[in-house]
């Protein structure tokens, strides 16, 4: 057999390449910016908070340890909604921020807003549904939840909340949204008219109907609308709010007669919001948290609006 020396010019290289696709690239791997490293996909991760999570954190027990894996992380002090009639057996546990506000599975809550979403587990019976201290609630028998996923989910948590949980005066969130528009929209509309004079509004059926009125706000410069949710033209607020007056005054035997002609925008002295009588003060009153909460949220919209709201004509 005769041997012959190979002929490299006769069979020339490709570059080094990569298989993408199916189809050799000539492309160094730099170039064609792949990664070859699969172990990425196979790292371990901390799943998102959701469907099972969420169900399992509002358990008496899921709750605690979620509780108490945040003020591990965090020195903020446990507290719990509690019956009034005995404040030592809390039926739902969060811990209390620097902001004043509550962190729980829901995110960040002010006070009125959590022993409202909390307080339906407390027996008429038994007194009101209050928030007291909590700096002994221990964790309760091993259930669904493992402490692990609990500091997990608290890890979460103050990922996304922890800048708003640590703020002086926390932004206007979901929780102020839902604390001003189910019951204390008049005491935001109070503190909006403390500071600007502007005057205070609500939806009704007049004067002489027979619901009365379901919300407030103030009338700017601008004759726009100022409520928790920013600036509505009149047209706009009566229409969204026009509906819970019908709402109620459908409900009503048909003699109360209800005239649906008449829900609009009134001023709110109309219905006697006096200094005497407690400027439209329902039945209750309100806590020192949520005048102070009122305070704060009615600055940041009066900051984030008052341009728009003073241009006359708008």
């Amino acid at each position: 057999m005769t041997s012959t020396a190979f002929d490299a010019a006769a069979h020339p290289r490709t570059p080094a390449g990569v298989s993408a696709g199916g189809q050799f690239s000539i492309k160094t791997r730099s170039e064609a910016d792949l990664v070859l490293d699969r172990a990425d996909l196979y790292a371990d991760h901390t799943p998102p908070i959701g469907g099972d999570d969420h169900v399992a954190f509002i358990t008496p027990d899921g709750a605690t340890r979620l509780a108490h894996a945040a003020a591990e992380r965090t020195g903020w002090p446990l507290v719990a909604v509690a019956s009034s009639g005995s404040p030592e057996g809390p039926v739902h546990v969060g811990v209390r921020t620097p902001s004043g506000q509550i962190l729980d599975i829901s995110g960040l809550s002010n006070e009125s807003t959590w022993v409202a979403r909390w307080g339906h587990r407390v027996s008429d019976d038994n007194g009101k549904a209050v928030i007291v201290d909590a700096p002994d609630v221990d964790r309760e028998q091993a259930g669904a939840i493992s402490d692990a996923r609990a500091g997990e989910v608290a890890d979460l948590l103050l990922a996304e909340h922890g800048d708003a949980a640590r703020a002086d005066v926390p932004p206007v969130n979901d929780a102020d949204d839902t604390t001003f528009t189910g019951g204390y929209c008049h005491r935001l509309a109070q503190a909006l008219h403390e500071r600007t004079g502007w005057p205070q509004v609500v939806i009704a059926d007049g004067p002489n109907g027979v619901v009365g009125w379901v919300h407030a706000g103030v009338r700017t410069p601008s004759g726009q609308i100022l409520d928790v949710r920013g600036l509505h033209s009149e047209d706009d607020w009566a229409e969204e709010w026009g509906s819970t007056v019908d709402a109620y005054g459908h409900d009503m035997p048909e003699e109360a007669g209800y005239d649906g002609d008449d829900v609009w925008v009134y001023p709110a002295d109309q219905f006697d919001w006096t200094p005497e009588k407690g400027w439209g003060e329902p039945d209750g009153g309100h806590d020192e948290s949520t005048e102070k909460r009122a305070a704060q949220v009615a600055d940041l919209l009066i900051a984030e609006h008052r341009a728009d709201a003073e241009q006359s004509g708008a």
